[in-house]
């Protein structure tokens, strides 16, 4: 069923999106299906999620320092080579970054081990290169 609440802006073909700094939650299916090659995520934003930003073109996403939570397979299926977690993140969910073209992650500690969310034994997925902050 669809739910406008929760796929506002998913499948629209859009290219570009400029996050205000007042969003605090992108919700479920937010900008899925889009077009978009890169993302910023402003400071405000808490939450990321699930399927957020599934199935665009994304190369690039940069993350703001209060993000706490990324959905499950919020950045899946994408363009995605590097990934930048910062340590304000706290939970990350299942297939977050699967289908994608990761070969360097940089994330905290904590997440160490963590093969739900890049696991190397995927066929899409290269040697990663992990760097723990």
């Amino acid at each position: 069923m669809w739910n406008k609440k929760k796929h506002s802006y998913g499948l629209k073909k859009l290219g570009h999106v400029t996050l205000g700094n007042s969003v605090q939650i992108i919700g479920e299916n937010a900008f899925m299906g889009n077009d978009l090659g890169e993302i910023i995520i402003p400071d405000s934003v808490i939450t990321i999620g699930d399927n957020a930003f599934i199935g665009n073109k994304l190369s690039s996403v940069t993350f703001g320092n209060s993000v706490t939570t990324i959905g499950q397979s919020a950045f899946m299926n994408n363009k995605l080579s590097s990934v930048t977690i910062p340590n304000s993140v706290r939970t990350i969910n299942k297939d977050t970054f699967l289908s994608n073209k990761i070969t360097k992650v940089t994330m905290p500690k904590r997440f160490k081990g963590r093969k739900d969310i890049f696991d190397p034994s995927k066929s899409w997925l290269g040697d990663i290169t992990f760097t723990y902050i």
